[in-house]
């Protein structure tokens, strides 16, 4: 079944929200699939952004750019009653809302400010948590931007190291194989460096070859602003979002690129799961030049973003796509950035700041 366009997480609570979607009825509010309501639950907080929230085990994981938590009602500074130090990383009980034991650190040696966990990633069987940011040790191991932690035991997983040399900004993992995206422009796996332009992919945990490097090597590009004719094409983008087609098959790739391998195609594109990631379906017509795709979700039916604009009443809102004929089914004009999509129990959820959808 297609997932509805339903919910919005506005201001730190999931609220379900009706949004003039272009191509779809209109969603009426707390209607049957919605599971969740906007009651507001008292939870531990962070000390600075959290950028990645994810679950597994009983256990709620959240990653990003922070020292400590503090438990609901206690007044933030280091000290306070129920404070405890977590540096980027954090590992809830899901029952109770409290910091479990499982504590490893992600740090960056030379710069300790700019640490942060970006992405977080589950793998089929529950049992690994894939992690992503900018760091160059996560729980005492010396990993590059990203590593693999045995969820039952807390541990880093000591075959998993791909080593990407700059920040992950998304991960999606399958039974065999992790692919990630950000803004680095290769990766430094076993003391090999290998150009990876903002995308690539390792053997999973589990696989025999765990941790290798995969041929899958899809590639970004922006355009410089150099004046040359024919344009020069330069690696400063970023693939911000990436999943995997249910099943297998395809990679959707979305950020604030211009080109995928060599082809004009802004902002989303999806290429092969195997070999090097080879073109399946570019767009140049779809995703405005000003909007970059933050995060994608998908169904066994389709695809779906969630996109931020650059500039005033620029595109900030939801595109659904079709997986046989990779159409856009349909999309939200919300004005108010979308950070993040998420499919549940066929209806479409997402985390933004939208402020009119009257348009």
């Amino acid at each position: 079944m297609r997932a509805r366009a339903l919910g919005v997480l506005a201001s730190g609570a999931l609220v379900a929200a009706a949004l003039p979607v272009i191509g779809a009825s209109t969603a009426e509010a707390l209607q049957a699939p919605v599971s969740f309501t906007a009651t507001a639950l008292s939870t531990y907080q962070t000390d600075g952004i959290a950028w990645a929230v994810a679950s597994a085990q009983g256990k709620v994981f959240v990653g990003g750019r922070f020292s400590n938590v503090r438990p609901p009602g206690v007044v933030a500074g280091a000290g306070d009653p129920g404070e405890v130090a977590r540096s980027n990383f954090v590992v809830l009980d899901a029952a109770t809302g409290a910091p479990t034991s499982c504590q490893p650190a992600a740090q960056l040696a030379g710069d300790p400010a700019t640490a942060s966990i970006r992405s977080l990633a589950v793998s089929p069987d529950g049992k690994t948590r894939d992690v992503g940011g900018y760091f160059s040790t996560f729980g005492g191991s010396n990993r590059g931007s990203m590593a693999a932690l045995d969820i039952a035991t807390c541990t880093v997983v000591s075959g998993f190291n791909p080593a990407p040399t700059g920040k992950v900004l998304s991960i999606a993992a399958t039974e065999s194989t992790v692919y990630y995206g950000g803004e680095f422009v290769s990766v430094n796996t076993g003391g090999t460096i290998t150009s990876r332009l903002h995308a690539a992919a390792s053997a999973a945990v589990g696989q025999p070859d765990v941790g290798t490097l995969r041929p899958w090597a899809p590639a970004t590009e922006s355009t410089a602003t150099v004046g040359t004719n024919p344009p020069t094409y330069v690696n400063s983008p970023s693939v911000q979002a990436l999943n995997v087609k249910p099943g297998g098959g395809e990679v959707v790739l979305g950020g604030d690129f211009e080109r995928v391998n060599g082809v004009a195609s802004h902002g989303i594109a999806s290429v092969s799961d195997t070999g090097t990631g080879a073109n399946v379906w570019v767009n140049n017509t779809i995703v405005p030049v000003t909007s970059a795709v933050k995060s994608i979700a998908v169904d066994a039916t389709g695809f779906y973003t969630g996109n931020e604009g650059t500039g005033s009443l620029q595109f900030d809102g939801r595109l659904a796509f079709d997986w046989g004929t990779h159409a856009m089914r349909w999309r939200d004009i919300c004005y108010g950035a979308t950070q993040s999509v998420v499919v549940w129990q066929n209806a479409l959820y997402s985390g933004s700041h939208a402020h009119n959808c009257s348009l």
